[in-house]
């Protein structure tokens, strides 16, 4: 799904329309490197797990369970480990767009991806957290109403249930558009050269 709304952004964005003639062709067409670049991305994030469990069987060992030392290392290697998860999300999040609006295959799809944020690291930082900024503020704004239609006798929760429905649907459907056009109009804009930008125009001409 991700390939197919990249690629129908790529078509609004060029050709201020879309539609779902994209759907099979250049939808099925970047399903497996995104696949590939998933199951990388997923190891990326689990094996650090492992060295933490690793040394920790080390560290019972070397303080002989004695709690204060073993509870202080725990707080630093989750500390750590949250510090590396979140590093690796700001580097990996351009990955698909790399993939899908270059063609790549998932190595490098990954490769071009961590290049593309390292080389636009105030930009994507600043994208990051305009799209994290906004979905807070409709979760608080949701939970607000929410909990003002709580209070009301009969059809409280019933009015509760459609504003967090409502609020759901907002952030699936029209925040993750948003976000999927931002990205790529981002991506298109910093991270091609012009003679890749003229072909992707011509190809989306001739798709269209």
């Amino acid at each position: 799904m991700i390939s197919l709304a990249i690629n129908m952004s790529i078509e609004a964005i060029e050709n201020g329309r879309t539609g779902f003639n994209l759907i099979f062709y250049k939808g099925a067409k970047n399903f497996f490197p995104i696949f590939i670049a998933s199951i990388i991305i997923f190891f990326l994030y689990v094996i650090p797990i492992f060295f933490f469990v690793g040394l920790g069987f080390i560290l019972v060992k070397v303080f002989s369970f004695n709690l204060i030392p073993l509870i202080g290392a725990a707080i630093i290697g989750i500390g750590i480990y949250t510090l590396y998860i979140f590093c690796l999300g700001l580097l990996l999040a351009p990955v698909n767009y790399a993939i899908v609006i270059e063609n790549l295959d998932g190595i490098s799809g990954i490769k071009r991806g961590v290049e593309f944020f390292m080389r636009n690291k105030l930009v994507c930082i600043l994208l990051i957290s305009l799209l994290s900024g906004i979905n807070t503020l409709l979760s608080i704004i949701g939970n607000s109403v929410a909990s003002i239609f709580s209070v009301i006798p009969l059809i409280g929760p019933i009015l509760t249930t459609l504003t967090y429905v409502g609020f759901l649907i907002v952030a699936i459907f029209i925040m993750s558009g948003i976000s999927t056009v931002m990205w790529t109009k981002t991506y298109i804009e910093r991270g091609l050269d012009k003679n890749y930008l003229e072909k992707l125009k011509k190809s989306v001409v001739r798709s269209s």
